[in-house]
């Protein structure tokens, strides 16, 4: 198997089920079509990672923004507005004959909302039985346009309104994406996201893609991943902020110590990995990047051994190294 297909086989498992990704999104268009016709109601605005493109498997939510006229809302607290949605969200989607009202005999083959609950900034709505711990949920955030841009949104822990635009990180992604190679951007922060899932989300997903977006170079697979944890490694100690500078730190309880340390053995792994197939030996590579993503990367035909040190070569590669598959600035030999 080559390289390029072990990095198949990886993307195929962190990708999610493209079954459940339609079934995601006509969940969310469910709640969108519901809202259209509310007198008091501007648009509803996809977010979250499924509208970045950024999910990985298995998906069990959504992420969707109703946007209230200002005008009709001016008395509103934060409860207020999270009441008032679910309220509506009951009357309109939490029944067989709501829907059917609302979607004619379509209706019926839908799934209705079976409870809700009130989040910190969201109502979450069960589509599935709430005892199931993989059941699907739409998160709907009420929210008010903010003038130019983005929206203020209900935080039920301090009782306020604060300022968040994740249309423009939904902007951003999708711009490097477009200009990205061969379309890989997202497909990359999908892998780095199942990296963090699969190391307790020490970095939560949305940390990652902001990280990513100053980070992620446009660059062939390995060498781009490779710069992204050099990259990640000597920033984790800066603050990762909002891209549209709203609402501070995007997780603010990261354990940087944790992170630095986990970032620090994959910026080594995937460094000697990249210096080891820029050297012809493949299967070293492939064992160092089975390391650092575990059994969701394929080993080589031969095997891997238990603790892989590259087969007896140990390289050390800078940001120039990486920047260029013919230079290696030093390799030291086991």
């Amino acid at each position: 198997m080559s390289l390029e297909d072990a990095f198949h086989n990886l993307q195929e498992e962190v990708n999610a089920d493209p079954v459940q990704v339609e079934e995601a999104r006509g969940r969310r268009e469910m709640f969108q079509a519901a809202f259209a016709g509310e007198p008091d109601g501007v648009n509803s605005v996809p977010s979250g990672s499924l509208a970045r493109g950024s999910q990985i498997e298995p998906i069990n939510d959504v992420d969707l923004l109703w946007v209230y006229q200002p005008s009709s809302c001016a008395d509103w607290t934060p409860e207020d507005a999270l009441e008032h949605t679910r309220e509506r969200i009951k009357e309109l989607l939490g029944s067989e004959s709501a829907l059917v009202e609302l979607f004619g005999e379509q209706g019926r083959s839908m799934r209705w909302v079976r409870e809700t609950r009130l989040q910190n900034h969201a109502v979450k709505c069960f589509l599935d039985d709430p005892e199931d711990e993989d059941a699907f949920t739409v998160d709907v955030v009420p929210a008010l346009a903010r003038d130019p841009r983005g929206f203020w949104i209900p935080e039920k822990s301090s009782a306020s309104w604060i300022e968040t635009d994740p249309v423009l990180l939904i902007e951003r992604v999708l711009e490097r994406h477009g200009g990205y190679g061969e379309g890989q951007f997202v497909q990359l922060i999908r892998v780095l996201k199942r990296w963090s899932k699969d190391n307790s989300r020490v970095i939560k997903g949305l940390a990652i893609e902001v990280l990513a977006l100053d980070h992620l170079p446009d660059a062939e697979r390995q060498v781009a991943l490779a710069r992204f944890f050099e990259g990640a490694l000597n920033h984790i100690r800066e603050p990762i902020l909002d891209p549209a500078r709203l609402c501070g730190e995007v997780q603010p309880d990261l354990d940087r110590d944790r992170a630095e340390d986990l970032l620090r053995k994959a910026a080594d792994l995937s460094a000697r990995a990249v210096v080891a197939d820029q050297r012809g030996k493949i299967e070293d590579a492939q064992c160092l990047w089975r390391e650092l993503f575990g059994e969701i990367f394929p080993e080589p035909p031969g095997g891997c051994a238990k603790e892989s040190d590259g087969n007896g070569v140990k390289a050390t590669a800078t940001a120039s190294a990486l920047g260029s598959r013919r230079r290696v600035q030093r390799v030291e030999e086991g």
